[in-house]
């Protein structure tokens, strides 16, 4: 096929705040909008809250508010303005579900743009036990930390609109791992393949328990902390009791690590001790992040500015106060992805914030004013195009570039959009520099960079 070359026409413009409060997006499938997907907000529940709810075999939560994608695949969800932290979920029968990246809050009004899904698996079997008879409410997962189902009344259990194919961790090829864990059975895992012939799981009975008391770092009872074993299987969550009691029924043979969590961010992980005797067990101080926001051009102090810090199966919120400051308390140990964002500054990253346990880990911030770029996509003949991708990379390095790199900045700049039907775009919350690159695509048309494009706070071009 011919390619033809467009020309965009291109305004520079200062951010604008957008008026609506809510989440918009657009959702696609092999680069096709989905149309009837489900866009959901689901209430944010931490790791520890997740995890006691599979202890008391309480079901999940409704969603908040949900809306579905239109022809296009586009979706508005208004979410209530009394509504507690959420995340985003969205689903489409035959596609692999999806939660958004970050947890939003009931003020925040975001563009998340794409959001891809994937061809969906579906990861089906029967559990039984030695004799050959189908054992009823094993719970089954995939993975260590996946959402859980359980068998019914003939042992069978399903798992449908899964991602696989690599996509996580325990998963290799064609195949992932199940862990599946019963009264009266020992936890066993056993591999299962993608939309392929269901896999039988035979659990062996065992009798073993393994028993202790878990105490907070003051040595104090831990109440309502969950406890459970990780093996080659793991084992489901249990609960403490008032007096910090836990047994954990049918751990793994193969030696392995007990995970306690408390419900103030505390947590611990050693090597399961062997053997039926109780043991005390000691849970290690939550730790924290704090420091101060300030805007780079001025030092002056950035209120309300959101801070989330993410770790594997960990989210925590916060946000600055008047006075730039904030906490980000109740951590486990670990390394932590931590974003700050405010709408009229860049959003930034910083990876890689390892905090031990107990630490108070300073980390002051200075935030970068943003700017938007927009403008028109056509062809040849000045009709518009839509659909069309743009990317906006530096050039050669200014000397702003120089001093963010030298602060070891992560995560800002970059600006993306696609354009609309009109031909329109806008892309917001840029970092500011001059001899930037734009490069815009489109898959019926040559590609086409735009050198020397300045974006500068304050100077609309």
């Amino acid at each position: 096929m011919r390619t033809r070359s467009f020309l965009p026409a291109l305004v520079w413009a200062l951010a604008a705040a957008a008026s609506a409060a809510d989440i918009t997006g657009r959702v696609l499938s092999e680069n096709k909008g989905v149309v009837g997907a489900t866009v959901s907000a689901m209430p944010y529940e931490t790791r520890h809250a997740v995890a006691l709810r599979e202890a008391r075999g309480t079901p999940a939560p409704a969603p908040l508010a949900s809306s579905s994608t239109s022809a296009d695949g586009r979706f508005r969800l208004a979410v209530p303005f009394a509504a507690p932290p959420f995340v985003v979920r969205v689903a489409f029968g035959g596609l692999a579900a999806r939660t958004l990246d970050g947890v939003f809050e009931k003020s925040d009004t975001e563009d998340v743009g794409e959001v891809a899904l994937s061809r969906g698996d579906t990861v089906t079997g029967r559990v039984i036990g030695a004799d050959g008879k189908p054992v009823m409410g094993a719970l089954v997962r995939i993975g260590r930390d996946g959402a859980p189902t359980t068998t019914d009344r003939d042992g069978l259990f399903r798992f449908d609109d899964v991602s696989g194919r690599g996509a996580q961790p325990f998963v290799t090829g064609s195949s992932a791992t199940l862990s599946v864990h019963a009264a009266g059975f020992e936890a066993q895992a056993a591999a299962a393949r993608f939309s392929g012939s269901p896999v039988t799981v035979r659990l062996r009975p065992s009798a073993a328990r393994l028993a202790g008391v878990l105490k907070d770092a003051a040595g104090k009872p831990a109440t309502d902390a969950v406890v459970r074993v990780v093996s080659d299987a793991v084992t489901r969550w249990v609960q403490t009791d008032t007096a910090g009691r836990f047994e954990i029924p049918g751990a793994p043979s193969k030696q392995g690590r007990l995970q306690a969590l408390g419900g103030d961010g505390s947590s611990l992980e050693i090597a399961a001790p062997l053997g039926a005797s109780a043991t005390t067990f000691t849970l290690a101080r939550a730790a924290a992040i704090e420091g101060r926001v300030t805007q780079i051009d001025n030092g002056r102090l950035v209120p309300a500015v959101k801070i989330t810090a993410r770790a594997s199966g960990s989210t925590v919120l916060a946000r600055t106060g008047v006075d730039g400051r904030y906490r980000i308390a109740g951590l486990p140990q670990g390394s932590f992805r931590v974003t700050f964002d405010e709408k009229r500054f860049v959003l930034l990253d910083r990876r890689e914030v390892e905090v031990a346990a107990g630490e108070t880990k300073a980390l002051d911030i200075a935030l970068t004013p943003a700017v938007a770029l927009t403008g028109r996509v056509s062809d040849e003949k000045g009709r518009p195009v839509a659909g069309a991708r743009g990317t906006l990379a530096p050039g050669s390095e200014t000397r702003m570039g120089m001093v963010f790199r030298a602060l070891g900045r992560d995560g800002e700049g970059g600006g993306a959009f696609i354009s609309g039907p009109d031909g329109t775009f806008k892309a917001t919350r840029l970092s500011p520099g001059t001899n930037q690159k734009l490069t815009v695509t489109h898959p019926d048309f040559e590609r086409r960079v735009v050198a020397g494009v300045d974006l500068v706070q304050g100077a609309p071009k």
